[in-house]
């Protein structure tokens, strides 16, 4: 059995791509039979965010269940296989159990020591169990991912500081039109998760 990671996060592809992959919560109970039957995982979990779309899976045939990723994410966000896979990174062990540490502790994020994706990868994992999609090997190993996590926050200075885009935007700003008190600010633009949301 291999543990293994398939996605895309914000290095690796635009914001318009990992909107097209994004993953619904209420769509996930399928979603997870879907990666059981036609994919071949054992367990899985997925962790859509603003910033990264990854699958995790618990899987036999390595090579073979890899592939049918690629195309399960292909055919999801309605993306030719072949233009996606560019975008993609696929990790197995013991590469992608420590990729899930540094995700969940915030080393991975735009932002290094961003607070937010604790609690994402926390969510992301109770709809997978909930969904019956992990088991003994993924409690096991998202747990301890977890408790990594709030033990590198508590024990590290990791948190401090900037811990957002949107804190780090404010702080730019601040340098540049201080005094902000006096500066006019337009925002334009919208909340993605909103957008999708109301196309759906």
């Amino acid at each position: 059995m291999h543990i293994l990671v398939v996605g895309l996060n914000h290095r690796s592809a635009p914001v318009e791509l990992r909107e097209k992959l994004a993953f619904q919560q209420q769509c996930l109970p399928d979603i997870f039979a879907q990666l059981r039957d036609h994919v071949g995982l054992y367990e899985a979990m997925i962790l859509s965010t603003c910033n990264r779309v990854e699958i995790y899976g618990r899987a036999g045939d390595l090579e073979g269940t890899i592939n049918r990723l690629h195309h399960f994410l292909g055919r999801h966000g309605s993306i030719e296989t072949s233009e996606l896979v560019s975008r993609l990174y696929t990790r197995t062990e013991p590469e992608s159990v420590h990729h899930l540490f540094s995700v969940a502790s915030g080393l991975d994020s735009m932002v290094l020591g961003e607070g937010e994706i604790l609690q994402q990868v926390k969510t992301a994992y109770e709809q997978a169990r909930l969904c019956g999609a992990t088991g003994k090997v993924f409690n096991v190993l998202f747990q301890r991912a977890l408790n990594t996590a709030k033990a590198v926050r508590t024990h590290t200075g990791i948190g401090r500081g900037a811990v957002s885009v949107g804190t780090v935007a404010v702080e730019l700003a601040e340098k540049i039109f201080d005094p902000l008190s006096k500066a006019v600010v337009v925002l334009v633009g919208v909340f993605w998760r909103q957008v999708r949301e109301y196309r759906a």
